[in-house]
């Protein structure tokens, strides 16, 4: 009797996504950065990060970004 072959699954691949030319919203400021995501988690936020990002880069000009906020006031 032939034994069925087994396979491993694939380790995920930590990738990083910068968001550039964001017009970001945090608290009470907005102001134009881009933003660094790294293993599924928010790196940072500053100026010309996309430069420091090893894989995919979305140019969001003329876009809202509100990075790691939670509005507690939203009802459902």
């Amino acid at each position: 009797m032939n034994q069925p072959t087994l396979y491993k699954a694939a380790k995920p691949v930590m990738t990083s996504l910068s968001i550039a030319n964001a017009d970001c919203v945090n608290e009470s400021r907005r102001f134009e950065a881009d933003i660094l995501i790294r293993g599924g988690r928010l790196e940072a936020i500053g100026v010309d990060l996309s430069a420091r990002a090893v894989g995919r880069v979305i140019d969001a000009a003329g876009g809202l970004l509100i990075p790691g906020m939670i509005d507690g006031q939203v009802r459902a």
